[in-house]
């Protein structure tokens, strides 16, 4: 029998206040909150979208994490799904959601860009139909 990965189960995305990230992810993208362990030295908190089996880990620098402030901001690589780009853009952007990319065709489909809080950078790709 051969081990076979199955899905991806959580992401990092590095944050400078946890508590502001959670009211980001929670509050303008609808996501839920998953988990929410520890106290003042290591705190694990992760979201994801409503019925999404992949969680987002927003990890804050904690004692012997210096290098995390590297990581905040710029470029995930994460793309967010979503039926209808366009729509989910004009929501979003309402409740106040900066969007260093609007809405673009490309030749895979609809694309933007939208950033969270601390400058983390996820694409909103428009599910294949």
């Amino acid at each position: 029998m051969s081990i076979v990965i199955e899905q991806i189960g959580i992401v990092t995305v590095c944050v400078r206040d946890q508590d502001q990230a959670l009211d980001f992810y929670v509050g303008k993208l609808g996501f839920e909150k998953r988990d929410d362990a520890g106290g003042d030295a290591y705190r694990w908190l992760t979201v994801a979208p409503p019925g999404s089996q992949t969680q987002i880990y927003l990890a804050k620098a904690g004692p012997g994490e210096l290098h995390i402030e590297d990581e905040i901001g710029g470029q995930t690589g994460i793309m967010l799904q979503t039926r209808d780009v366009e729509t989910t853009y004009r929501e979003l952007a309402v409740r106040g959601v900066n969007f260093p990319q609007p809405p673009t065709r490309l030749t895979y489909g609809v694309q933007a860009q939208l950033e969270d809080p601390d400058g983390n950078v996820f694409f909103l790709q428009e599910s294949p139909v």
